[in-house]
């Protein structure tokens, strides 16, 4: 699981590197300064929806903003592109809350088992 503090870490190199301020991020994504002031500080963690925008304004992927690798748009695509024809090849064989899950994994909303980090808007 990825901390807070790295997070913030890594979001405050992004703003730097492309030059977009605190105020700026907030009023694109639709949260408060204060919001984006404790993301960068490490107070708290975006939802997912929230960090998803983040990435999008910070033209990044998700994966390097929450875990600091740079991914190849290309790769990624095919990637999920595998993992989608594999799940259709075999989703007679999933649970309905194994599909559930899965569905919720893609919507951004944690699992109910998952130790989700605290979060705020």
């Amino acid at each position: 699981m990825i901390g807070a503090r790295t997070f913030g870490d890594r979001l405050r190199a992004l703003l730097r590197a492309k030059r977009v301020s605190q105020r700026e991020l907030a009023a694109r994504i639709g949260v408060t300064e204060a919001a984006v002031s404790r993301y960068v500080n490490g107070d708290r963690f975006p939802r997912a929806d929230t960090a998803a925008a983040i990435a999008d304004v910070l033209s990044v992927h998700t994966d390097e903003l929450l875990y600091g690798t740079p991914v190849d748009p290309a790769i990624a695509h095919e990637e999920i592109s595998e993992a989608f024809e594999i799940l259709r090849a075999r989703q007679s064989e999933l649970s309905d809350e194994y599909k559930r899950e899965l569905v919720g994994l893609l919507l951004g909303i944690p699992s109910p088992t998952e130790d989700a980090p605290r979060r705020i808007q």
